[in-house]
């Protein structure tokens, strides 16, 4: 497994530029040099997040094989999350499946680096934006915050016509050692609660509560999400948005209802919480 930082180091910079300077010495390059296809893979977003998928679901199994008597101290804290509606089993095996998402993964993490461009319409994207002969960019968007998405830019549209769209979207480079630690955060901060893990991506997992509802008594689902959420803010200042249901796809639904930044669940079988 590539080697993936223990803590977040990257530097916060302040900046009231309303572009993004990326250096001079990044050319891009041409098909026929003999270094394109490495950078290629050094830079690609697509890349990155097949890496890091098989990446973290090895590294779920390595967290498994360190403990294999399944010991979880940090349960202990979630006795005081106490919820009289779990002394009924079906009430919590109706919300045993968690589904956990990073909010805007790629814009959130590097938007670390750039704090006072937070709450506004944000891409990343290798290029910066049009080009000064006035010929637009097809760099990709990877990711753009939400203020960009009500401006009607999508992940996955070209820098030019998105600029086009939005003339104040600002683009912000990629910041692939951050994605690496944050994910790592992710993984280790539900790690010390449970290893019912199922890796999705770098910023996505489904969990089965099953084992830590049957080992807290009368566990607050809803709470335990919300102190799970708190902790993965505190340690990376990037927020998550969780899901829950009886199955992994109304997990899933339930996040599309969570986010940005909340917690959805379903009670029954359709009625919301």
């Amino acid at each position: 497994m590539p080697t993936i930082k223990s803590g977040v180091e990257t530097q916060f910079v302040q900046t009231n530029s309303t572009e993004v300077e990326i250096s001079p010495d990044k050319k891009s390059l041409d098909a026929k040099d003999e270094k394109f296809m490495g950078e290629f893979y050094n830079n690609s977003r697509l890349h990155l997040i097949s890496t890091m998928k098989s990446d973290f679901k090895k590294y779920v199994n390595q967290l498994r094989n360190e403990n294999k008597e399944m010991v979880f101290p940090k349960r202990q804290t979630l006795l005081l999350l106490s919820d009289t509606r779990c002394d009924s089993s079906d009430y919590c095996n109706r919300n045993k499946i968690m589904h956990i998402d990073m909010d805007c993964f790629f814009v959130s993490v590097s938007l670390r680096n750039y704090p006072d461009a937070r709450g506004r319409p944000i891409g990343v994207a290798h290029a910066k934006g049009n080009k000064s002969d006035g010929t637009e960019s097809w760099s990709e968007i990877a990711s753009c915050s939400y203020e960009a998405r009500e401006k009607g830019v999508k992940n996955g549209m070209f820098v030019g016509p998105a600029k086009n769209l939005c003339p104040e979207l600002m683009i912000i480079p990629y910041d692939f050692e951050g994605y690496q630690a944050v994910a790592k955060v992710l993984y280790d901060t539900v790690a010390n609660y449970t290893l019912d893990i199922q890796a999705v991506s770098c910023d996505e997992m489904l969990v089965d509560l099953s084992s830590l509802i049957n080992a807290v008594d009368g566990i607050d689902i809803l709470s335990f999400c919300e102190e799970l959420r708190k902790e993965i803010y505190n340690s990376t200042n990037c927020t998550a948005s969780i899901g829950l249901g009886p199955n992994t796809l109304l997990a899933k639904l339930a996040t599309k209802k969570a986010k940005p930044n909340g917690v959805h669940g379903f009670k029954g079988k359709l009625t919301v919480l």
